[in-house]
């Protein structure tokens, strides 16, 4: 099942009709099988598995979050986000960059940060003061 997957993860217009013929079995059938042995429909599994491919395209290259949305089978890049959010709790461009950050700090590279100046901690420091 995952070769089939992973052969036609790319695209959008893949369906569980196709699914199951590149399976030799029934639509009804694969959907019996997901459900007891995975707990899942096909298509929750087959956006599982483009989602985590997306996951390791943010990490191990420098696309744009369109060009991963499309490499991994979505039309559209919002409904991506949408996708990826509900699963990583996360946008892709803010899970690249935590993924970065983690990655600079295990380096022991200091990642910059904002720092108030003087004037600026005076002035919050005096906004929230003021009774």
């Amino acid at each position: 099942a995952m070769k089939v997957i992973e052969e036609n993860l790319d695209k959008a217009d893949f369906n569980i009709e196709e699914f199951s013929i590149a399976m030799n079995i029934s639509k009804t059938v694969l959907h019996k099988k997901f459900r007891m042995l995975i707990g899942q429909t096909p298509n929750q599994f087959i956006r599982a598995i483009r989602l985590r491919k997306a996951s390791e395209l943010l990490i191990n290259s420098d696309l744009s979050i369109a060009e991963i949305a499309y490499l991994t089978g979505f039309n559209q890049a919002h409904y991506f986000i949408k996708c990826f959010k509900e699963v990583y709790n996360e946008t892709p461009k803010n899970f690249r960059d935590l993924k970065k950050e983690t990655d600079n700090l295990k380096k022991g590279m200091t990642v910059k940060r904002f720092q108030p100046s003087l004037f600026q901690f005076y002035f919050l420091s005096a906004e929230y003061s003021t009774s």
